[in-house]
């Protein structure tokens, strides 16, 4: 095949690893017209599984491709394994490719429970679907992403996909995701936001309107609240500043350990006021 040539098709797996940029291409081109290609293009089934830039970077410099087949009994783990560390993406990102991986990962599962011979088809019934139960895990290990991002990146995933939503809804979660997959939003905000949009409506009913005292006593803890809560974000927003490297080298380890557990207090506090701010209301 020479460079000119057709090239091989992509092979669907491959396509689980965000596209690079232009600039990050055309650093690969540049250097594969400098230094000739150094890593073949792996294929599998009779498509590209890994090198896909490569094959049309090679093009591109005009010089010859050049292919090896994949040999192992796992290719998505293969082509995560093989790309994800010379990507920069964030925790997001990343949870989205671990999402985009689940379903080859339980095919994989549930055809290697079907090449089983040691078991009787009535022993273990849901013995793919258990394994399957371990493909988020899987992914997120290959990926660097934590399990719960990989689950609320397959929420987005889902909302988007279910013709059960608003239209609006899904319109929403495909925006969601593809800021996800640009890096531009995290999934954690993506599905709370969602979560918002989708909820049922309350059935809680309304409270009965304050009134004399017990309104004068409400408005002053609202006052309090506003407060606290104004200074508690603009401190947050002062951290933008700070280089928190430079600050711990001048501490000493037991003043770490003191803001350690000053951080955790506080922490659990807030967290409990957004708890409480929150009741009746999801």
């Amino acid at each position: 095949m020479s460079a000119a040539s057709l090239t091989l098709e992509v092979h669907e797996l491959a396509l689980l690893i965000p596209e690079m940029t232009e600039a990050e291409y055309v650093d690969l081109v540049t250097s594969i017209h400098e230094n000739g290609l150094q890593h073949p293009i792996v294929t599998y089934e009779g498509k590209v599984l890994d090198g896909r830039h490569r094959q049309r970077a090679c093009v591109d410099a005009q010089v010859e491709p050049r292919y090896v087949e994949y040999e192992g009994d796992s290719p998505v783990a293969f082509v995560i394994s093989s790309n994800l560390h010379r990507r920069h993406l964030k925790p997001s990102q990343l949870a989205m490719v671990a999402a985009d991986a689940l379903p080859a990962f339980e095919e994989e599962a549930r055809r290697r429970q079907g090449q089983r011979t040691d078991l009787h088809p009535t022993s273990a019934p849901n013995g793919a679907q258990v394994s399957a139960e371990r493909a988020t895990d899987h992914a997120a290990a290959l990926t660097g992403a934590s399990p719960r991002n990989v689950q609320r990146a397959k929420r987005i995933q889902e909302i988007a996909a279910d013709e059960q939503q608003p239209p609006e809804v899904r319109e929403r979660a495909r925006e969601i995701e593809a800021e996800v997959r640009a890096g531009q939003a995290t999934v954690t905000a993506g599905e709370e936001e969602l979560r918002s949009m989708t909820a049922e409506p309350s059935t809680t009913p309304d409270p009965k309107p304050l009134t004399g005292r017990d309104a004068t006593r409400a408005n002053a803890q609202k006052r309090k609240l506003i407060e606290a809560v104004s200074t508690l974000n603009g401190l947050a927003i002062g951290l933008d500043s700070l280089d928190v490297d430079r600050a711990r080298a001048a501490l000493e380890p037991e003043e770490l350990d003191e803001w350690d557990r000053l951080l955790g207090n506080a922490l659990a506090r807030f967290r409990q006021l957004r708890t409480d701010l929150r009741k009746d209301r999801s």
